[in-house]
């Protein structure tokens, strides 16, 4: 068994279907059986939920992105099984709400028969950000009210999903002309000159933002157009970029994905404990921020190493963010100590912070740089509908630069997407935006 988890990576197998719904398991059986059992429980889901990692670095995706999202998942989850499992007695303690109820509890740990019981497990394994439940996490995005029409919203998540598939599609397609795939042995990002490095980061950044998604809209689609759930159980996966990344605290807690967030939060409070620190005290603030990115860290680091078998520096990464968000706090704390008040100046600067600090060396070279440096680039598009769009010439049949790839997909994306909103047309003149859109992308894909 141990064997497994040293496969070189040119002797890995694709993964089965099954391999990465089979990591839910261990914990959704372990809820099946009462918590009087719970030694039993834990030591039977913890064995399965051991295995099932100890066999992962087997498998391949033959994706490089894929592999590593799928090894943060299975990080993600593993930290989920010790919340859950271990740490808390779960049927007790959290419990299921309804917001358009009177009576908010539904569940309170007491089940009459093995199907409700069967329920919650299945809904607790199934949710990633807590959405209905007691122990939801902080700063969701507000999604539609209770009641919001079923059919406008699987349009709405059926549009967002071809929006980021196709999304990720042209992407791709200016990752495969970068040297990332080109090139034989596959270059270092960090040695690469500063606008294509950043070009290149900024690119693997946005792909990794439309993949992110595109489950999750997808899930959605399905679920409610099957009345297996309501629209208001899924609100965005995103934040407001716009709004409220002036800070880097703010970019990572609002705006990026909450989807491990529970997780990463489940060593946090023992942390502080074990440190005897006072619960509301500063230390215990910035301690739980620094555990809470390490154990990002250790997510990824499965994820880094199911395609390169090294950490890919993701404790650089990660650890790095929970020190700027200290720096940041301080900085903030002084200058209202020196009576500077928030305004759209302030939030100006700051804008250009978070994105300059997300551009250096410690965040989106690695971030990307360790799927890159893995072949990322080589891999095929997602649809191949970029492709269908041919480059413009160059002299002698020469190949354009990668600065004039990016606009030409930029621009056939941007005609794509307007297309795309007929999925959400609500009068004659979004019908007709929306075939200008689409008669541009005909146009430019017959173009000579």
């Amino acid at each position: 068994m141990m064997a497994s988890f040293v496969t070189p990576l040119d002797q890995r197998e694709p993964t089965p279907p099954w391999f990465l719904p089979s990591f839910l398991l261990p914990g959704f059986c372990a809820l099946l059986i009462p918590p009087k059992f719970y030694y039993a429980r834990a030591l039977l889901s913890g064995s399965a939920l051991a295995y099932l990692l100890l066999q992962a670095p087997r498998y391949t995706a033959s994706d490089a992105a894929v592999d590593f999202i799928g090894g943060v998942y299975m990080g993600a989850v593993a930290l989920k099984w010790l919340d859950f499992v271990v740490l808390h007695r779960t049927e007790s303690e959290y419990h299921r709400s309804n917001p358009s109820a009177s009576n908010p509890d539904i569940n309170t740990g007491q089940f009459d028969s093995w199907i409700s019981r069967l329920s919650y497990s299945f809904s607790l394994w199934t949710t990633t950000r807590g959405v209905g439940w007691s122990w939801q996490v902080k700063n969701i995005p507000r999604g539609v009210l209770a009641g919001y029409p079923r059919l406008r919203f699987v349009r709405m998540c059926l549009h967002r999903a071809l929006w980021c598939l196709l999304g990720a599609d042209f992407l791709h397609s200016v990752m495969m002309r970068t040297p990332f795939n080109q090139s034989d042995p596959l270059p270092n990002l960090f040695l690469q000159p500063l606008p294509t490095r950043l070009l290149v980061a900024w690119t693997a950044g946005f792909e990794a933002y439309c993949h992110l998604q595109l489950p999750y809209y997808i899930f959605a689609t399905l679920t409610v157009a099957l009345g297996i759930s309501h629209p208001e159980q899924w609100p965005p996966i995103m934040g407001a970029f716009s709004v409220d990344s002036w800070s880097v605290r703010n970019f990572w807690g609002k705006c990026w994905h909450q989807q491990i967030r529970r997780s990463i939060s489940t060593l946090t409070e023992p942390a502080v404990r074990l440190l005897r620190l006072p619960e509301k005290g500063l230390i215990a603030r910035y301690v739980k921020i620094y555990v809470a990115f390490l154990s990002t860290a250790a997510c990824h680091h499965l994820g880094a190493y199911l395609i390169s078998r090294t950490h890919g520096d993701m404790y650089w990464l990660w650890l790095s963010q929970a020190t700027v968000i200290m720096l940041e706090d301080f900085v903030i704390w002084l200058g209202k100590k020196a009576g500077v008040r928030d305004s759209a100046l302030i939030r100006s600067v700051g804008f250009v912070w978070t994105y300059t600090w997300l551009s250096g060396n410690l965040t989106l070279p690695i971030a990307s740089g360790i799927a890159l440096h893995a072949g990322a680039a080589r891999d095929p598009c997602p649809v191949g509908l970029a492709d269908r769009f041919p480059l413009p010439s160059v002299g002698d049949g020469g190949f354009p630069s990668l600065w004039v790839v990016v606009v030409d997909r930029g621009v056939a994306f941007y005609f794509v997407a307007q297309a795309l909103t007929l999925l959400e047309a609500e009068s004659w003149s979004d019908v007709r935006k929306a075939l200008w859109g689409g008669g541009a992308a005909v146009a430019l894909a017959l173009r000579g």
